[in-house]
């Protein structure tokens, strides 16, 4: 399904009982279209999927859910975008107090 609340553009999140051929198969046929159809050049993926560890909680009922996302264009670092950024925490490279400093420098 396409979501209707994207993080990014072209947001597609699939839904399956298991990771299994039919899966495997649908994410083909969307990355096929993001790549043909659409002219998507970079993607993220991630899968969501029970834990692999025995846990307490009940995980019978999770389905495996599959998003994929366009980047963006490659040759314009203003639209880049990371699967951290995505789908876990930011990915902050700089130090804030860095930053901090050389923008109290830089306006007194």
């Amino acid at each position: 399904m396409a979501y209707l609340t994207p993080v990014k553009e072209k947001e597609v999140i699939l839904i399956a009982p298991e990771l299994g051929r039919s899966l495997e198969e649908r994410l083909y046929e969307v990355l096929a279209c993001f790549r043909d159809r659409m002219g998507v050049t970079t993607f993220n993926a991630a899968l969501f999927m029970p834990p692999i560890a025995p846990v307490e909680e009940d995980w019978r009922d999770f389905p495996t859910i599959a998003r994929l996302v366009d980047r963006g264009n490659p040759k314009s670092k203003t639209s880049d975008i990371g699967a951290m950024e995505l789908y876990a925490s930011s990915v902050i490279a700089s130090d804030p107090f860095d930053v901090a400093r050389v923008v109290r420098e830089a306006v007194g």
